[in-house]
């Protein structure tokens, strides 16, 4: 079980509570790119031996409605994990962005405390 230690400090931007946990949040997104990027390899590679299979698809009389309904459905499903793939790199990204603004508002923020 994970403790509030394990997270690195909280930071509270607006006073409703802890709003982030920066080394958490940034740990988080850089095991989301990694996993990307092993799904993408691990994809690729069974991609590739897919497709070299796929030429031989059609060639009998029982093939070619097999082929007819093969292609489209290939395609599509090749179409759905580019677009996955591309949309959570885009959230991993973007993600990594965050945690580095909160920390520098909230660094921003507390010079304006005489403590």
């Amino acid at each position: 079980m994970n403790t509030p230690d394990d997270y690195g400090p909280p930071i509270d931007l607006n006073g409703t509570g802890i709003s982030m946990y920066p080394v958490a949040a940034t740990r988080m997104m850089s095991d989301i790119a990694q996993i990307l990027t092993d799904v993408w390899d691990g994809w690729s590679a069974a991609n590739a031996r897919i497709e070299s299979l796929e030429g031989k698809i059609g060639d009998g009389p029982m093939g070619k409605p097999t082929r007819a309904q093969y292609n489209p459905t290939a395609k599509q499903i090749r179409e759905v994990i580019a677009e996955t793939v591309d949309q959570l790199s885009k959230l991993s990204e973007e993600g990594t962005k965050a945690p580095p603004i909160y920390v520098d508002a909230d660094l921003q923020a507390g010079q304006n405390f005489s403590f």
